[in-house]
């Protein structure tokens, strides 16, 4: 393993046109890093319950310091490389020096790959990375026994609205850090790349925490969902070079006051109380959609639908108060049957804002609209559900024809 690692590092230090010693400095330092703290652990992975969490880290930070020097170098390859083309049309080192002085404005993208900011972005993603799953592993896994690696079926649980936020989360996270990574000078084409591929490791991590826990096991749909949403966004930028389906969230917070006793405590149990948790956990509270503009898949401007503004068809679930059904196992053990609340699902048609097509001038609005535009706007939607209904609501999700 270590001389595939060694020879893959290798041949693209060698595509950058690194020196030798340079690239064997590098190489020499990332199989130490990866060597001591990884294979030098003796323990089994079954020997703690946090040391699987500690060995994911230190495989992503190998990965992530090996990009970070990618980066950095591939950074000062281009700058030397821009230097010599520059030198030689202004004539002088001079005007050089002073050009590359000049200050970038923060919401403003470099227009070639910016040391600073890659090495920031790389530190950022190394520590947030770290602390959630240090945090995930000690609040959310900590109480529950661990056992050897398993998987579990739960395809059929939450009539899938679980595996659509897998999506979206992956979708998100993926635009989310390509454009960081745009923003810090790196190619459109390596940021959906890197985007995608960091979105999805995210993502395995903790599903990998499924993985050893009793109480829960990895999901062979989770990892499809995770995969559709993080191929989802790099599709389409290669494609198009664009996001011309846009994966979206909405929600609200559902009245359990209506539904008996011991559903509104199954309701709080699952759910959450506050609106925070509500807004995470509460599958009969989210909805997801994919918006669209159809002539920008024409190529074609239509006067009477202008570019921001676009369709949007969205999925949901309701009454939902358990996996696979409504029945469930009180604390005191007894057997509680609520199969009568029917489980359905919602189908939507509505219209919907792709904020990144909002012409402007100001990069700090153009920063501001390309981090909201994975929310679905409030707008007149139809829907239709298996319940054999179809309902319009004035404003969903806040203005519903319940």
């Amino acid at each position: 393993m270590i001389a595939k690692i060694s020879s893959l590092i290798n041949e693209r230090l060698s595509d950058l046109g690194l020196e030798e010693q340079s690239k064997n400095q590098i190489i020499n330092f990332h199989i130490r890093t990866f060597y001591f703290q990884y294979f030098t652990k003796k323990e089994t992975i079954f020997a703690s319950k946090f040391l699987f969490m500690k060995k994911i880290i230190y495989l992503f930070l190998f990965w992530q310091l090996s990009y970070v020097l990618l980066a950095q170098n591939f950074a000062e390859n281009s700058f030397f490389m821009q230097k010599k083309i520059e030198k030689t049309a202004l004539g002088t080192s001079n005007d050089l020096k002073q050009i590359n002085k000049t200050q970038i404005p923060l919401f403003q993208a470099a227009p070639k790959p910016h040391k600073g900011r890659i090495i920031g972005l790389s530190a950022t993603a190394i520590t947030s990375y770290t602390a959630t799953m240090i945090a995930v592993g000690k609040l959310w896994y900590a109480d529950y026994e661990q056992t050897r690696f398993h998987f579990f079926n739960d395809n059929g649980e939450w009539n899938q609205i679980d595996k659509v936020g897998h999506s979206w989360t992956a979708y998100t996270e993926s635009i989310y850090i390509a454009e960081l990574y745009k923003w810090a000078g790196v190619d459109a084409r390596k940021s959906a790349y890197i985007g995608a591929s960091m979105a999805w490791f995210f993502q395995m991590g903790i599903e990998a925490f499924d993985g050893f826990s009793a109480a829960w096991g990895a999901s062979l749909g989770d990892i499809a969902a995770n995969t559709t949403g993080s191929l989802l966004m790099l599709g389409q930028e290669l494609a198009w070079q664009e996001q011309r389906i846009i994966f979206k969230y909405a929600f609200h917070n559902v009245d359990y006051s209506e539904f008996p006793l011991e559903v509104q405590t199954r309701a709080a149990f699952l759910y959450g109380t506050s609106w925070q948790e509500s807004l995470l956990k509460d599958y009969n509270g989210q909805s997801y959609w994919l918006s669209f503009n159809p002539w920008r898949f024409a190529k074609k401007s239509n006067p009477y639908f202008p570019n921001w503004l676009t369709f949007s068809v969205g999925y949901s679930s309701n009454d939902v108060f358990g996996g696979f059904t409504n029945r469930w196992e009180n604390e005191a053990g007894e057997i509680l049957d609520y199969s009568d609340i029917e489980r359905y699902r919602q189908f939507f048609v509505s219209l919907d804002i792709d904020f990144t097509q909002i012409p402007t001038q100001s990069d700090f609005l153009k920063a501001v609209f390309r981090a909201i535009n994975i929310i679905k706007i409030p707008a007149p939607t139809f829907e239709i559900n298996s319940k054999g209904e179809a309902k319009f609501h004035t404003l969903y999700p806040f203005l519903r024809n319940e």
